[in-house]
């Protein structure tokens, strides 16, 4: 499925030319993520069938990457797409606290990863909700500390959301019960054959990376 994603991506970069450095990076950023893929096995879901079985051999395999890479960039581009709209670029910005700066790239990843496993491991809460209320409080730090990309958060995010959406809806379509034999659910709730927690997630990234 992340051949899909893959395609979407492409077809981004080629028709919108003055944003492929922006998605270039985006997608090189996020790309190192497809890591996390060793933490989510067993216990978030299990793919089943991986190139080269390496999913099984060593707990990651190369699709994570690749569907890392393609959402980086595709959450970049959405808002420019649809709105036509530069965004401002600055070094750093207020948090909200007098006298107090944040890096505009480090600050807020490293909020997304503290906030994780914080969640995860001390609080002990399921590893994709742990995720998803990182996501939510790394999309809401950025909300009040740019108050000049504030329609941007939101309306990046609900394109994401939408976007992704379609995309969960296809490859339900495609691969039918896949969902259900792949996911092991904290809250076993699906909305038209598609775990909640992806509708969930999708919009929470779309606010922290657009």
């Amino acid at each position: 499925w992340v051949v899909f994603l893959l395609v979407a991506w492409l077809a981004f970069y080629i028709s919108l030319p003055k944003i492929r450095k922006k998605m270039l990076w985006s997608s090189l950023i996020l790309l190192p993520f497809g890591a996390t893929q060793y933490f989510f096995l067993k216990y978030f879901w299990d793919p089943g069938t991986t190139l080269f079985n390496l999913h099984n051999l060593i707990g990651m395999d190369i699709e994570s990457y690749g569907y890392s890479f393609a959402i980086g960039g595709i959450a970049s581009a959405l808002y420019e797409a649809i709105f036509r709209e530069n965004v401002a670029k600055a070094k750093s910005y207020k948090c909200g606290c007098k006298g107090i700066h944040w890096h505009l790239h480090y600050q807020p990843i490293s909020l997304l990863l503290i906030a994780f496993f914080l969640f995860w491991t001390i609080i002990g809460l399921p590893i994709y909700f742990s995720a998803i209320i990182a996501m939510y409080l790394t999309g809401a730090m950025l909300f009040i500390a740019r108050k000049d990309l504030r329609n941007h958060i939101i309306f990046g995010g609900l394109a994401f959301f939408l976007v992704y959406s379609l995309f969960l809806v296809l490859i339900n379509f495609l691969f039918p019960h896949w969902f259900h034999r792949a996911y092991i659910m904290a809250i076993p709730i699906f909305i038209g054959g598609i775990p909640l927690e992806e509708f969930l997630g999708s919009f929470a990234f779309g606010l922290m990376w657009a």
